[in-house]
C-alpha cells in the first residue's frame, strides 16, 4: 500500500508542458510525428528544424537524458536495418572511406533513422 503507483512511462514533474490538457499535447504530438512522416527524406533542414524543436520541448520539460534514452531504445531493431540499406540496395554507387554504397540506400538509412527517432519521443 505504501510504494505508490506509478508506472514506467510516468515522469512525475512540474514544467509549463505538464500542465497542458492531455488532449493539447496528444494533438500536438500526432501533427509533429505526421509532419515528419510526409516531410521528403531529401529536406535534411526541416529534420534540423524537428531537432531544434524537440530540443527545446525537452528543455521546457526537465526532462532527464536516461528516461529519453531508455524510450528511445524503441527504434533499435529499425537502425540496425537502417546500418545495411547502402549496402545492400541497388543504385547508383558512390564510394564512402573506400567503401562502395547505394545513394539510394544511403538516403533511405537517413530516412528510417530521422523519422524513426522523431516518432517516440
Amino acid at each position: 500500500m505504501g510504494t505508490g503507483h506509478a508506472h514506467a512511462l510516468f515522469l512525475h514533474e512540474h514544467s509549463k508542458i505538464h500542465y497542458l490538457a492531455p488532449e493539447a499535447k496528444l494533438a500536438a504530438g500526432f501533427l509533429f510525428v505526421v509532419a515528419a512522416a510526409i516531410t521528403p527524406r531529401e529536406a535534411v533542414w526541416a529534420f534540423l528544424l524537428y531537432l531544434a524543436a524537440l530540443i527545446a520541448l525537452i528543455r521546457i520539460a526537465k526532462l532527464r537524458f536516461s528516461f529519453l534514452a531508455a524510450r528511445l531504445t524503441v527504434i533499435i531493431p529499425f537502425i540496425l536495418f537502417a546500418v545495411f540499406l547502402p549496402f545492400v540496395s541497388s543504385g547508383e554507387r558512390i564510394e564512402v572511406l573506400g567503401i562502395g554504397i547505394s545513394l539510394e540506400g544511403a538516403w533511405a538509412a537517413w530516412n528510417v533513422f530521422a523519422k524513426a527517432s522523431i516518432g517516440p519521443q
